[in-house]
């Protein structure tokens, strides 16, 4: 699984935004943060919500969420 992380990592375009949530953590991103790390870069560019949106769907499993529609 770790070298789907490696080409993942590569792949990433850090002209795109890590999206952060109220409390500065990463929601959307992580392999952009790693990216910028092994380049050596000190700052990166972010997005960092004030608020978190409500969800579109409650109590239903990751499987349900991705259901094909017949």
């Amino acid at each position: 699984e770790i070298g789907v992380h490696v080409v993942l990592t590569n792949a990433a375009d850090l002209d795109f935004p890590v999206i952060m949530c109220p409390e500065h953590l990463v929601m959307d991103g992580m392999h952009r943060v790693l990216k910028a790390e092994i380049e050596g870069r000190e700052f990166i560019d972010a997005l960092i919500l004030e608020t978190l949106p409500e969800p579109d769907f409650i109590g239903m499993s990751p499987e349900e969420l991705y259901e094909e529609e017949e």
